[in-house]
């Protein structure tokens, strides 16, 4: 079954296949239907104050136990709102019923979006929304239920909702119309393993599957600090909601707190649609685990000591973030809060003999390599604001991961090297640092290595 007309429904057509789906009937028109809504002039018709985007699409299901066919629709009704329709056929598609309308309020509000489904014994029910608690604005909703116990000759309608609630677009999604909210946890404890066998103990009365709306433009990203260009290479994110393990009897689940570890090439998107081999991350949640609970769920991202970046080796320095909280920011390994859209979370990497200064190495009257009566060459050089200090044993082929210079972190620049005349090896570097919290005037500085 399916609608006759786009985006303006004007039938329900219906064909069948008696050969597996190779082939199929001619077209059968089985209903008018009066397309529901308002059009918004963009080829989509709206309900409820032109918030929410609706369709008179059918819906169809089988008798198991005779093999009546039932479909049912919304259309428009001769006053306006919409109603909820159902039409049968007893002998497999040839002839249909005259169409019954199975809400039965008294009101002129609406009810739409129906499906239905047969149970085993013949009971067929309908679910649909339903605005008749709010006969006067026709904008509250609830989610009712048509019962038939008697082949679809006569219906009872149930309320299925604790309160009713206003329909609204989702937020926060493309063009405001499609599903951003997964699963976040069960209402009972803090496990968020979504397929999961449980014990209900006295007092529980009910258990509830919580949905959440997330976020799709979160990135993380590797940074090349002497670069303005992110970075590439690979960045480790551990996602307790990632449904990616396949496990039987329940099929595919997320992890929970035991998630692991997967590597990703920077910059790394986790949105709604992006398939990662066969993992979908469907966006992140914001303010999970503000406390940093060891005993919740936490997303949590890892970089690597050392990797190529940009062509260069490359050393962790640290974690920053927009919109969002590194529980430690000096860890190679931390826990992260998304705490709003759009969020950037870097891994920031110190380039392996680089600088963004382009006076980092030169200078008329400083010194900047030294060779020590022992072999080794020494280095100093500006980069970032900071003094680097690093020392090669092969005659300058290969050298040392450098390090700071500058323990309180400060600002500085201007620096030369010394080697001492003593046989200790030793050298000397001095520099200039700008006042810093810790000490509150500039400074020359001298070093010991």
């Amino acid at each position: 079954a399916y609608s006759i007309g786009n985006p303006n429904c004007t039938g329900i057509g219906f064909v069948k296949s008696t050969d597996g789906g190779a082939t199929f009937s001619s077209q059968q028109q089985i209903a008018s239907v009066n397309q529901i809504g308002v059009f918004d002039g963009a080829n989509r018709y709206k309900l409820k104050s032109n918030r929410i985007r609706v369709n008179s699409h059918p819906s169809i299901s089988v008798d198991p136990v005779n093999g009546y066919i039932y479909v049912v629709y919304a259309t428009k009704s001769i006053n306006g709102d919409a109603d909820v329709m159902l039409v049968k056929s007893t002998n497999n598609g040839i002839s249909w019923s005259t169409p019954l309308k199975i809400n039965n309020d008294n009101t002129n509000t609406d009810q739409w979006f129906p499906w239905v489904d047969i149970n085993p014994s013949g009971e067929i029910n309908v679910v649909f929304y339903d605005s008749r608690v709010d006969p006067v604005n026709n904008d509250l909703s609830e989610v009712y239920i048509a019962r038939s116990t008697d082949g679809g000759s006569t219906f009872s309608n149930f309320n299925a909702s604790n309160s009713p609630f206003q329909p609204q677009a989702l937020p926060n999604s493309p063009s405001g119309y499609f599903m951003s909210e997964k699963f976040n946890k069960w209402n009972i404890d803090a496990n968020v393993i979504n397929h999961r066998a449980v014990t209900i103990v006295l007092g529980t009365n009910q258990i509830v599957s919580q949905f959440r709306t997330t976020q799709s433009g979160t990135t993380i990203k590797n940074q090349l600090l002497e670069s303005s260009l992110t970075g590439n290479g690979t960045i480790d994110l551990a996602d307790p909601w990632l449904i990616d393990f396949n496990e039987s009897p329940y099929g595919m689940r997320n992890q929970g707190m035991i998630a692991p570890f997967k590597s990703r090439t920077s910059p790394f998107l986790p949105d709604y649609t992006t398939s990662y081999g066969s993992d979908v991350y469907k966006g992140v949640f914001l303010n999970q685990n503000l406390t940093f609970d060891p005993n919740l769920p936490i997303y949590s991202v890892r970089a690597q000591s050392t990797q190529t970046i940009n062509g260069y080796t490359s050393y962790f320095q640290n974690w920053s973030a927009i919109n969002a909280a590194p529980q430690d920011v000096s860890a190679l390994t931390t826990g992260v809060v998304f705490t709003n859209s759009n969020a950037v979370v870097t891994a920031n990497y110190k380039g392996h003999l680089i600088s963004n200064s382009t006076s980092g190495l030169s200078s008329n009257s400083q010194r900047k390599v030294v060779r020590t009566d022992d072999g080794k060459q020494h280095l100093v050089y500006e980069s970032m604001n900071q003094v680097w200090y690093t020392y090669s044993t092969d005659g300058g082929s290969t050298w040392l991961q450098e390090q700071k210079v500058d323990y309180l972190g400060g600002n500085s620049k201007s620096a030369s090297i010394a080697q001492s005349n003593d046989g200790l090896n030793k050298v000397y570097v001095v520099y200039q640092r700008d006042a810093v919290a810790a000490d509150n005037y500039p400074k020359i500085i001298l070093a010991e290595f």
